[in-house]
């Protein structure tokens, strides 16, 4: 990029600083990242429970002659297959834990981190081509991440394992559609990003950017659970990452994040109207795409800045510096859980079938 663009050029913000946490301290720094990651992962379970109490209690009273509620409906209002079947409902559940977890996770790193909002959410004013290059390098990115996943998946069909995950379903009513919208398309590219590119990124890059890049796209890539996901998740979040750093603005890794999570979207539309013939196509339409504009995002990106596509980017850490960071307890119930997640989702040909 250009000299305007580096990291550390004009304008670029100075290496995080907090109020309450000494990130350049790793004991600290891993203990705060993977505590945040942890809370983000089990408040998602507690989050599903409580909204679905909220739904059906409001649903019982809604649909109650009396106008009033018995203590065993308060208890029927626990159960999390009382409007099974229900799309509106079970996609306003989805959408509603996302939202909430979301939200609880970053206010709860905001108050025990004291980050300022710059950090979180860097917002650099950038060239419109650039923009434009940074945002198709990291969709196509991800679809690297997707041929890579799927040959991955044909090897273990080989060894007799099932390692993809099973297809969403589209739901049927367009305000259960609407809602599956929010959950699956916006809300993960918008909290996603604020989150690992935004807060976890910021609070590694006192290591070196190598460092922050690797680690906060290894990072990314375990919690998506399988397998596939968590290869194309290292992909695209390796891109997202270096983009984010190069040019200080996070708002294009969120649009790259809504384009990826958009054709997805979009695949599932194909299917449910085409079937599997259509989502294949549509599959292969997108693969096609993409590969295109990010080969002519490099190209471009190359042409416009040569040498400094890899100016500014540092490793200022050694390995003994990441053992406390990375090799911490809480640390390594972060990797149990997601490795338990991962593991989950693979069994022997026609287990989980």
């Amino acid at each position: 990029m250009s000299d305007d663009i580096k990291i550390g050029g004009a304008g670029a913000p100075a290496p995080i600083t907090a109020r309450k946490i000494d990130f350049t301290d790793p004991k600290q720094c891993g203990y705060f990242i993977f505590s945040i990651l942890l809370f983000y992962m089990a408040v998602s379970s507690i989050v599903v429970l409580l909204t679905t109490f909220a739904i059906n209690l409001l649903s019982l009273f809604a649909l109650s002659t009396t106008g009033s509620l018995r203590f065993s409906d308060i208890r029927f209002a626990f159960s999390m297959q009382l409007f099974a079947g229900l799309e509106a409902f079970e996609s306003l559940r989805y959408l509603l834990s996302i939202a909430v977890t979301s939200v609880l996770t970053l206010f709860l790193a905001f108050s025990i981190s004291g980050v300022k909002t710059r950090y979180i959410a860097p917002s650099r004013r950038v060239d419109p081509i650039d923009g434009v290059c940074a945002v198709f390098f990291c969709t196509g990115a991800a679809y690297i991440g997707s041929v890579v996943a799927k040959l991955v998946v044909e090897l273990g069909y080989l060894a007799g394992l099932r390692l993809n995950s099973t297809l969403l379903a589209m739901p049927d009513s367009l305000m259960a559609t609407v809602f599956y919208f929010l959950a699956l398309v916006i809300l993960p590219a918008l909290f996603e990003e604020l989150l690992v590119r935004g807060l976890i990124l910021s609070s590694l890059r006192s290591y070196g950017s190598i460092v922050a890049i690797l680690l906060s796209s290894a990072i990314f890539a375990l919690m998506h659970g399988s397998l596939p996901q968590v290869i194309q998740g290292l992909f695209f979040g390796a891109a997202a990452a270096y983009v984010v750093i190069k040019l200080d603005n996070i708002w294009l890794a969120c649009a790259a994040h809504l384009i990826v999570n958009g054709s997805v979207f979009l695949s599932l539309v194909v299917l449910k109207i085409y079937g599997y013939a259509g989502y294949d196509r549509a599959e292969l339409i997108f693969a096609i795409l993409f590969a295109v504009l990010f080969v002519a995002a490099v190209a471009a990106a190359a042409f416009r800045h040569r040498e400094a596509l890899i100016e500014g980017l540092s490793v200022r850490t050694d390995r003994k510096d990441l053992r406390p960071l990375l090799g911490n307890p809480v640390a390594y119930c972060f990797y149990l859980v997601c490795l338990i997640q991962i593991v989950t989702r693979i069994g022997r040909s026609g287990l989980f079938l």
